[in-house]
């Protein structure tokens, strides 16, 4: 059975959940996705070259939509593995400067491309044949900033709006960078003054519950913060390794009966502290 263009991106889709591309641990990590991620794109493009689209708002849904999320991820995974390895090993504040240097670059490159931005944010698609489908003529964007491109493959529009997603994956992934670097030289600098550290002595399921019921709750940065962030500063904080915080939490939600035990331990706790410090 041959697959469409939505079921070839499904799966595609569903591996990349499966791997965690968005919050990767590993070189090892990074390099199966930027394999799935390649295959991916190969069996979009031979179904391409041979079968074409049945109509303009078929190409037009297929170079908006479709082609963005395997190659906007490849281009990203490659980034950040250019960043792993240009990234200043030991003097943070080298490492700050560093991190800085690309938020500009980031910036700039949301300022240079604003107007496609715009576009896709508002949802128009009165430009969707001009930025969209092959049959443009006259080319307006800078090709040496698109060295992929491949005119049977490929709009000029759409490969900036991959570079556009990939923007935002990396911009992601840097700020999630300058909090860890922040914690971490916060985190040296107390350990300077108080000459102690916390540790977490309950045990790892009891804080990943916590993590969990934090950012249901919103109650970190006004509900912005996402998961990952708040499980890695509680690993900063109290020294612990949570390992697969996202395994855990399905073990949990299979749990009989109360399925948040710590949180309730905590309730009962402060509740009899409480009536304790009343009785003094």
């Amino acid at each position: 059975m041959v697959e469409t263009y939505q079921e070839i991106v499904e799966r595609f889709q569903k591996k990349c959940n499966e791997l965690q591309l968005a919050s990767f641990k590993s070189f090892d990590q990074l390099e199966e996705g930027i394999e799935l991620c390649y295959q991916s794109l190969q069996r979009l493009k031979r179904k391409v070259l041979l079968d074409g689209f049945q109509n303009e708002l078929e190409e037009i849904h297929f170079f908006k939509m479709q082609k963005t999320p395997p190659e906007s991820y490849l281009y990203y995974l490659y980034k950040v593995r250019t960043y792993q390895l240009l990234l200043p090993q030991l003097d943070v504040d080298e490492q700050q400067q560093f991190l800085k240097k690309e938020l500009r670059k980031i910036n700039k490159f949301y300022a240079k491309h604003r107007e496609l931005i715009y576009y896709m944010q508002r949802n128009r698609s009165d430009m969707d044949e001009y930025y969209f489908t092959r049959k443009l003529k006259k080319v307006h964007v800078n090709l040496k900033e698109n060295r992929y491109w491949d005119r049977d493959f490929s709009t000029p529009y759409d490969m900036l709006w991959t570079r556009i997603k990939t923007t935002q994956l990396y911009a992601r992934f840097i700020e999630v960078e300058c909090q860890h670097l922040k914690l971490q030289a916060n985190h040296t600098h107390l350990q300077g003054v108080q000459g102690k550290t916390l540790k977490w002595t309950a045990s790892k399921t009891a804080l990943i519950e916590l993590a969990y019921a934090l950012y249901s709750n919103g109650a970190i940065n006004h509900g912005k913060e996402d998961l990952k962030s708040i499980a890695v500063i509680f690993e900063k904080v109290f020294h612990i390794n949570l390992g697969n915080f996202y395994k855990t939490y399905a073990e949990m939600k299979a749990r009989k009966g109360n399925r948040a035990r710590f949180l309730q331990e905590l309730v009962t706790d402060l509740q009899e502290k409480m009536q304790e410090d009343d009785a003094l």
